[in-house]
């Protein structure tokens, strides 16, 4: 795997191609970055790597194409990086994250060509995210699943900071400013949450009152759902398509393609995700979401009789709360 210090010097090699020989690399990197000098010198020295969103806006900047600066051969092993985010009693790096992913959707929303795809084999995060406390129960989940045994909160004991909430609500809001969107769910997604749900309530980790608020906000987040899939477009017009699959997905995938930037992410460890930078991967991703879509029926626009029998579906399983 090709080290960030490597990709970092690549960069700045490209930077460099495209500049006269007198011009002052901090200056530039201070204006177009929006940083101070000396932050500017640490990452010339290497002492820092530039965050996605920074190397995203140099390539737009300079027409540089981020594919020629991770340069693989063409029988290379595909790059991934693995972002290991905790989602419960948050360090500064894991709010960071949140913070450049936020960046770089507010970076590609520009592109009217972006375009970008979530699938999901269990309850998703987008949008469910903009639900306070389903944002909360992701948080729950996530400790519950890596912390250890005398760590563990109950559901109303757990602490949920503001900025934690406030960064996955901007998340999601800023995903539906991009120009495309799809997602490809798995018919069940709804009873995977609610089968959690009742586990932890049994093992009592979720009292009953808050059972019945997550229950509500289930039922806001299907009306939500039937809303925009009937016109098949997010309340600020962008396209949004959903797609149900016939066939469980192994795990999650996502992307986001624009003209400078080739994301692609894979789901791993509950909440987190492999990610590429690639085009290469990008097209590899792309082509497992196509063959989901294959198996997959549309319920945005068209498809009417399937939306409604999806939608009552998901609603009878809620109603077990």
């Amino acid at each position: 795997m090709t080290s960030p210090e490597i990709l970092c010097n690549r960069l700045l090699d490209a930077i460099k191609r495209k500049l006269p020989k007198d011009a002052n690399m901090a200056n530039i990197l201070t204006d177009i970055l929006f940083i101070g000098k000396e932050a500017a010198y640490r990452r010339l020295r290497g002492e820092v790597s530039f965050t996605l969103y920074e190397a995203a806006l140099i390539a737009r900047k300079f027409q540089i194409s981020l594919d020629s600066i991770i340069n693989l051969a063409p029988f290379e092993n595909l790059i991934f990086e693995l972002k290991p985010q905790r989602f419960y009693n948050l360090r500064d790096i894991d709010y960071k994250m949140l913070e450049e992913y936020i960046d770089v959707l507010k970076f590609s929303k520009t592109d009217p060509k972006a375009e970008q795809v979530f699938t999901s084999n269990v309850f998703p995060q987008f949008p469910s995210h903009k639900h306070y406390l389903l944002t909360k129960y992701s948080s729950f989940r996530w400790m519950y699943l890596n912390e250890k045994a005398d760590a563990i909160k109950s559901f109303h004991e757990m602490e949920f900071p503001d900025r934690l909430y406030k960064l996955c609500r901007d998340c999601v809001n800023e995903t539906m400013n991009i120009a495309n969107t799809s997602y490809i769910w798995d018919s069940t997604i709804f009873q995977s949450i609610v089968k959690e749900i009742k586990y932890f309530s049994n093992i009592e980790l979720i009292n009953a009152q808050d059972v019945l608020l997550l229950k509500n906000e289930l039922e806001e987040l299907l009306n939500f759902i039937e809303r925009i899939t009937a016109i098949g477009r997010f309340e600020n017009g962008n396209k949004i398509q959903i797609y149900i699959s016939d066939i469980t997905s192994d795990t999650g995938y996502a992307y986001l393609d624009t003209e400078y930037l080739h994301l692609s992410m894979i789901n791993a460890f509950a909440l987190n995700y492999l990610v590429a930078l690639d085009k290469r991967t990008l097209d590899k991703i792309k082509e497992r979401v196509q063959s989901l879509k294959r198996v997959s029926t549309l319920i945005s626009e068209s498809g009417e009789e399937q939306r409604l029998r999806f939608l009552r579906a998901q609603r009878e399983i809620v109603s077990t709360l």
